[in-house]
């Protein structure tokens, strides 16, 4: 496929993206942007039963439209030499109590070179996560599962 089919072909899909979106949803007036931004101090950090290190510093930072859209991203930064770093990214999409998000990973760890842009297939040391989940109001369920990455 040439260059120019490519742009072709991902402009269209990304307007046939667009016209599915609910456009009286993207402009409601009575709901704002919302931006948080904040940091914790831990005295050790587990990720999933997996020891990152001790004392860590963990920024976070996040933006919702009031069309549904989230960004945002966090980290973690240990006191340590040898603690773990990592640096999250993150799109998610919510409409009444359900929401999708997809989030890139990134933990030093897996990274020898410390190399955040290094995206070769078996190589990166991202790690891509989907999660559906659905507020039930007393309770909530989340499906998790990576799918691509290291």
């Amino acid at each position: 496929m040439t260059i120019m089919k490519r742009k072709i072909s991902v402009l269209l899909l990304a307007i046939g993206l667009t016209a599915t979106l609910p456009i009286g949803h993207l402009f409601a007036q009575e709901k704002k942007v919302k931006a948080s931004v904040g940091a914790d101090l831990v005295s050790s950090y587990i990720w999933r039963g997996m020891d990152c290190g001790g004392v860590s510093i963990q920024p976070g930072m996040s933006i919702e439209t009031p069309c549904g859209l989230s960004f945002g991203t966090w980290g973690s930064v240990g006191l340590e030499k040898t603690d773990t770093k990592e640096l999250d990214l993150y799109v998610g999409y919510s409409v009444g109590d359900f929401s999708v998000t997809v989030t890139d990973y990134w933990f030093s760890v897996y990274d020898a070179e410390n190399k955040y842009f290094k995206y070769a297939s078996g190589e990166t040391a991202h790690v891509y996560e989907a999660t559906l989940a659905y507020d039930f109001g007393t309770f909530s369920l989340a499906c998790n599962t990576n799918f691509a990455g290291s």
